[in-house]
């Protein structure tokens, strides 16, 4: 890849060189370019219940989308009856391909869908903003396309929109609320409101529970 082979040749310059500033902006650029490449194909197979390369390979397809992102879906031949899984990826500075190694593991026992955002330097202005309740909007949508029954995993930034998504479906009874919402490493503050599972050692031993 050539963005690569330029990236590779830039880092191998002398310091002198490589820390001048046309330098570290061709570098920076170069490596925009080969994660740009990099995201256009997951390069993910099917994999049995043991983890093993199944002989079938996923597909990926299009299920909706905005200018904005895409819902991939990585359809197995012959389909299989599975569980189906959103998985949103981040949005700021990432590309759903870093999920790669996620979305193979999923693959084994879930019907397996992601977020695929495109690049803001690639949207046209004229679209408009993106912000925190457009996600939470696509987020929504993307579930309703997935139908009812559907589970979410987010990872990182998207943890606190996949939460809002979920709890206005919920109060709107939306009959394609996730089962399950699963939160991983994501700008969320349980200690806001700590349910009693989350109370500090001391509230327990206030409360006078034996063996503590």
């Amino acid at each position: 890849m050539l963005a690569v082979a330029a990236g590779e040749a830039l880092r191998a310059l002398p310091p002198p060189l490589r820390e001048g500033p046309i330098a570290r902006a061709a570098l920076a650029g170069a490596e925009i370019a080969s994660l740009s490449a990099c995201a256009t194909r997951a390069g993910v197979r099917d994999r049995d219940g043991a983890g093993r390369l199944a002989a079938a390979p996923v597909h990926e397809e299009a299920v909706t989308g905005t200018p904005f992102g895409t819902l991939l879906h990585f359809a197995k031949t012959p389909h299989v009856e599975q569980p189906r899984v959103l998985i949103l990826a981040p949005l700021s500075g990432h590309f759903a391909s870093l999920l790669r190694d996620t979305v193979r593991t999923m693959l084994a026992d879930h019907d397996v869908f992601i977020s695929d955002w495109h690049n803001a330097r690639d949207i046209p202005v004229g679209e408009g903003a993106f912000g925190f309740d457009d996600y939470v909007a696509h987020v929504m949508d993307f579930l309703r396309a997935i139908g009812p029954g559907g589970h979410v995993v987010a990872v990182c930034q998207p943890a606190a929109q996949a939460l809002a998504a979920t709890a206005l479906m919920a109060a709107a009874d939306d009959p394609c609320e996730p089962r399950s919402l699963t939160l991983m490493a994501g700008p969320i503050d349980a200690r806001v409101s700590p349910p009693p599972s989350t109370s500090s050692p001391s509230a327990i031993r206030s409360s006078g529970l034996p063996g503590t």
